[in-house]
């Protein structure tokens, strides 16, 4: 490279797909679902990727586009759908990578992160803003608990989940 730095994203994409690209190209216009799976530590690395989609790629892109996530991915897309989403990722980011605890963690601890984070980034006039949007339409995937699972009870928790995983 002489004096210039870029970045190379690879995407892959099923045949169908990838010669609808290579036909028509990848503009924001194009893109009418975008989804954010679960796994908290990975979204720091997406976290970058999800500042340079808001800030150069879906800032042109008037179209509805659909957003759908669960547990971490939730609150990515929640970002997407926010006025300003490249500042409500950065503030993220700031929320996301000064948390701490204690050792061992205490749920209370994770818990008021958690409260935290809605708290500063998801409720009043953010929140507003969000279920408002003409264009981006945010779902959240959520599951529901029963029995053994939803509980405080480490055992039967435990169990519960053995029970799920060997099924």
């Amino acid at each position: 490279m002489s004096g210039n730095s870029y970045q190379r994203l690879n995407l892959y994409a099923g045949k169908d797909a990838h010669q609808d690209i290579l036909e028509h190209g990848l503009t924001p216009e194009r893109v009418g679902l975008l989804i954010g799976a679960s796994g908290g530590p990975k979204w720091l690395v997406l976290s970058r990727l999800d500042q340079y989609l808001s800030e150069h790629f879906f800032s042109r892109a008037e179209q509805s586009v659909e957003l759908i996530g669960t547990s971490i991915g939730a609150w990515r897309m929640a970002c997407y759908a926010r006025k300003d989403p490249l500042k409500a990722f950065r503030d993220f980011e700031a929320l996301y990578t000064h948390q701490r605890y204690s050792t061992p963690i205490p749920p209370q601890e994770i818990t008021a992160f958690v409260q935290r984070v809605l708290g500063e980034l998801f409720t009043g006039a953010n929140a507003h803003e969000i279920v408002a949007n003409p264009h981006r339409h945010l779902h959240v995937v959520a599951v529901r608990t029963r029995n053994w699972l939803n509980g405080r009870s480490r055992l039967a928790q435990g169990l519960g989940l053995g029970l799920a995983a060997s099924g």
